[in-house]
């Protein structure tokens, strides 16, 4: 085996006259017996780019990106991924991976990287993983669009606590925007009657149309549950006093003066 440096000097020499394939086939020989050699690689790839050779340098920019991204080199990885989706579409892996990196530097690629993984994952069968991935979009842009996309697929893949938990965000954003957001707290809590916060927004929008049997019935067994939320017990106070039951709300009114004398009237 000739020593590498001076089969890259050859390879070189070639290119210096102008001789792309030969130059390219003194690469391909490195790489068959140091497939590793990123140099090596990378300049195959460009020389088939020259070339119009796309699928080769597709065949050669995949393993040159897994590798840089493996080591963390977002820069290098960046530049190779960009390439990489001009021949050819990227794994569903590589554009999870190139998106992880893309997070902390450029916000648009590592959406439209993860918008991408989803596409490929959904189309894969592989919905808990385009869930991960949709979290992540979620997370970079937390727009009410995102977070019912999120909900949505979280029912589908049986998720209920995500599920129950993006629903409720859209609620906050649509309350935050002047909207009604009634109906999604609604639905946050019926995917997930556990979780207390979804049905302290939904009894309280319950209460707030007058519905106080109906407010009862949301926060009862929360509110009666060890360890609950004092706003859920506060709830549920004023719940049982809507709902013409002052007897059951007793124990609960007084344990609210006690706390807050204010609250007398």
């Amino acid at each position: 085996m000739a020593d590498v440096s001076k089969r890259l000097e050859k390879a070189e020499k070639y290119l210096q006259k102008g001789k792309m394939e030969s130059a390219l086939e003194e690469y391909m020989d490195i790489l068959k017996d140091e497939p590793n050699h990123d140099g090596a690689r990378q300049a195959a790839a460009d020389i088939c780019v020259s070339l119009n050779r796309s699928s080769d340098a597709a065949k050669l920019l995949g393993p040159l990106f897994d590798r840089q991204a493996a080591a963390n080199d977002a820069a290098k990885a960046s530049i190779t991924y960009k390439k990489l989706q001009r021949f050819t579409t990227p794994t569903v892996d590589q554009a999870l991976r190139f998106g992880q990196l893309a997070e902390k530097t450029v916000k648009k690629d590592a959406l439209d990287a993860y918008e991408a993984a989803i596409t490929g994952l959904v189309a894969a069968g592989r919905r808990p993983e385009a869930l991960g991935a949709l979290k992540r979009v979620t997370a970079l842009d937390p727009s009410i669009n995102n977070w019912k996309r999120q909900g949505e697929m979280a029912a589908e893949v049986l998720d209920v606590k995500t599920a129950a938990e993006a629903f409720f965000q859209v609620g906050e954003l649509e309350g935050k925007a002047g909207r009604e957001g009634a109906s999604w707290y609604e639905r946050a809590f019926s995917t997930d009657p556990s979780n207390p916060h979804t049905a302290l927004a939904h009894g309280r929008a319950t209460l707030a149309k007058g519905d106080g049997p109906g407010a009862v019935k949301v926060v009862e067994a929360l509110a009666r549950a060890e360890g609950a939320l004092p706003e859920l017990r506060e709830l549920y106070c004023k719940a049982l006093l809507a709902a013409q039951r002052p007897l059951d709300a007793e124990p609960y009114v007084w344990e609210l003066l006690d706390k807050d004398p204010k609250q007398a009237e």
